[in-house]
């Protein structure tokens, strides 16, 4: 087992890596019920108003996941949403991205993080700290 690196790809970096982080955001965004497709998380991590995260492990030289968050302002906090995660392996590397994440939200001021995901998702990342806290309900019109 190689080592972990979380890293936040800086905005100046995505277009040259975005041909490695576009398979795990399309496999993520099966789940997002066609809300979006790749190209317009593409445009929000341009735009800035998107972050893109490579977990790698650095002595097998893979890229195990990648993950994209947004800060989400409303009137009386901020909080870091988990747009999509995707990889393999992520027993391996939950716990790093979480630390992560909590770092750069924490440095940012911002006291929360959440995901909307599929089902599985809360068994994954109670161990972590994350609890179930609504369900998300829609209906096809």
């Amino acid at each position: 087992m190689g080592e972990i690196v979380v890293a936040r790809i800086k905005k100046g970096d995505i277009p040259r890596v975005w041909r490695l982080a576009r398979p795990f955001v399309k496999r993520a965004l099966r789940y997002a019920d066609g809300q979006m497709a790749p190209d317009h998380v593409l445009a929000e991590l341009l735009a800035d108003r998107a972050q893109l995260w490579f977990v790698w492990d650095r002595k097998a030289r893979e890229l195990l996941g990648v993950a994209t968050t947004q800060v989400v302002k409303f009137p009386l906090k901020q909080i870091l949403r988990v747009i999509t995660v995707a990889g393999t392996d992520g027993h391996r590397w939950d716990g790093k991205l979480d630390e992560a994440l909590t770092a750069y939200a924490q440095g940012l001021g911002i006291r929360k993080l959440d995901a909307i995901g599929r089902r599985g998702l809360e068994r994954r990342l109670e161990p972590l700290g994350w609890k179930a806290e609504a369900i998300i309900v829609g209906k096809e019109i």
